[in-house]
């Protein structure tokens, strides 16, 4: 099954999984953009979700060794039971949430590219003996 938006930019997901990435001059020009008509969050949102789970990681293996530490049978429980149970719920409120934040991106690029291609078939002269 091909990634439509791959597809939309001629590319397969081989390619995107191979290519090595040079270092983007849009990236650059869109940090710099002031007017924001260029969006660099999806450039590396994939960063930003490896440094969240890293970081629930840490405070969950913080969580994990506190409450074991914690002599007794409510610090085993927590330890075993509660502190992977909100690991967990904190990962996936996190990757919610940034799948939220690239769909809300996606959005704006579709709606720029129909504006953009209804302005073109506007543009253009309609065909002989079309009315």
């Amino acid at each position: 099954m091909t990634d439509p938006y791959l597809a939309a930019h001629g590319e397969t997901a081989e390619d995107a999984r191979t290519s090595p990435k040079s270092p983007d001059p849009a990236f650059w020009a869109g940090l710099f953009d002031f007017s924001f008509t260029r969006f660099i969050t999806l450039k590396f949102i994939r960063v930003i979700y490896i440094i969240l789970v890293a970081m629930i990681g840490l405070v969950g293996l913080l969580l994990f060794v506190l409450s074991l530490a914690n002599n007794g049978a409510a610090g085993v429980f927590v330890g075993l039971i509660v502190v992977p149970l909100f690991t967990l719920f904190w990962i996936i409120v996190t990757r919610l949430t940034l799948e939220g934040i690239v769909v809300i991106f996606r959005i704006g690029e579709n709606t720029s590219r129909i504006v953009e291609s209804v302005g073109v078939m506007q543009a253009r002269p309609p065909a002989a003996g079309s009315g």
